[in-house]
């Protein structure tokens, strides 16, 4: 997640981290950001929904010496009043029971004010895995560059759309490294005012200067009033990190984008769903990381020696590194991966154990 740090503290947007969650660990897109005040009370009823499901739910407050982040985890009722678990991620302390009119963990600090929540929490069930996306529902996600009018409640799906009039307007990206897939593609849905109307899709393989944008991906329009799904082939620019701009270029009326996206096919084997029975423990950390990464994984049963191999994979599904060359049987084991000589991207760390796959982590690595 991107991190502002300042020397009177450091924070970090809810709204980037369901960027990062989507583009670097896979989940679904159908998460939302929700604030408390907006939902009056129903608020109670779709936090216990969440929790009955066993989804996490990131939670934000607010008092007069600033806002904190932390996690509600459960609930109960107690003389008819419903208390909700958090965890204020100070390691442990201060952990317990709050009512939502009365998240103090300490005298001194409240942060019952402008509540907000991270709702639909899933693990992506889509058949692509997304690396970037955005679906313009009012979120300014970190590193855009908005010179458009702003968000129409014109959309494709959901409730808004972004807009842009008036010629040489423009939409930019943050810069997005493409995974080493052929089959890595951008796709977004567009719609014109009126017929006539031209917009374009372009590219920059350095910065966001609009005359750096020199590769021309494709049109939106002229005639396509109606909403029109445009895909394009990233294939020439695999394993490189790109922006991708949008220009209006028209004098007159407006052009509206809705969920943007840059993907790639899922492999067809998924191997994160191929989980034993009794599992072993499989950490890595930090994640994302550059280039080092540190794994640890162990194993409580009894094991043949020779039973367990740590294997990476990138993306395409090629098997990139083994880590236990000599294998390792029952016990706890830690590696570090230096990952110096591969690009930045998604890989895989699988825990193989009697040569199946047994356990599987995400890992990002960003230059």
């Amino acid at each position: 997640v991107e991190m502002e740090f300042k020397t009177d503290g450091s924070y970090a947007s809810y709204d980037d981290m369901l960027y990062a969650m989507t583009g670097y660990f896979d989940y679904h897109t159908d998460m939302f950001h929700a604030h408390r005040s907006d939902f009056g009370t129903d608020w109670t009823g779709m936090l216990k929904d969440e929790l009955d499901g066993g989804h996490p739910v990131p939670y934000r407050g607010q008092g007069d010496k600033g806002g904190h982040a932390y996690l509600c985890d459960g609930y109960q009722i107690t003389d008819s009043q419903t208390y909700f678990h958090i965890n204020w991620g100070w390691g442990g302390n201060y952990d317990g029971w709050f009512l939502l009119g009365a998240l103090t963990p300490v005298e001194e600090y409240d942060f019952s004010e402008l509540q907000g929540a991270v709702f639909g929490i899933r693990p992506s069930t889509e058949s692509n895995i997304y690396f970037a996306y955005n679906d313009f529902e009012r979120t300014a996600f970190k590193g855009w560059i908005y010179d458009g009018d702003g968000y129409y409640t014109a959309s494709y799906t959901g409730n808004y759309g972004y807009g842009i009039s008036s010629a040489n307007r423009w939409l930019i990206s943050p810069k997005i490294h493409i995974p080493d897939n052929d089959n890595a593609e951008l796709a977004v849905w567009a719609k014109m005012s009126a017929s006539n109307r031209v917009g374009k899709v372009l590219l920059s393989t350095t910065d966001t200067l609009r005359e750096s944008f020199t590769v021309e991906l494709g049109t939106i329009g002229p005639s396509n009033t109606n909403w029109n799904r445009y895909v394009y082939n990233l294939r020439s620019f695999k394993d490189r990190s790109v922006h991708i701009g949008f220009q209006y270029d028209s004098p007159t009326g407006y052009m509206i984008l809705d969920d943007f996206r840059m993907s790639i096919p899922r492999p067809a084997t998924d191997i994160k769903n191929m989980l034993p029975d009794d599992p072993a423990l499989l950490e890595v950390y930090p994640n994302p990381f550059n280039p080092l990464v540190n794994i640890r994984y162990s194993h409580p049963g009894t094991l043949p020696a020779g039973a367990v191999r740590v294997r990476i994979y990138n993306m395409r599904g090629d098997n990139v590194s083994v880590l236990t060359p000599h294998a390792y049987g029952m016990g706890v084991y830690s590696f570090v991966w230096d990952a110096a000589a591969r690009s930045s991207g998604i890989y895989i760390c699988v825990l193989e154990i009697s040569g199946q796959p047994a356990l599987t982590q995400k890992m990002a690595l960003i230059k």
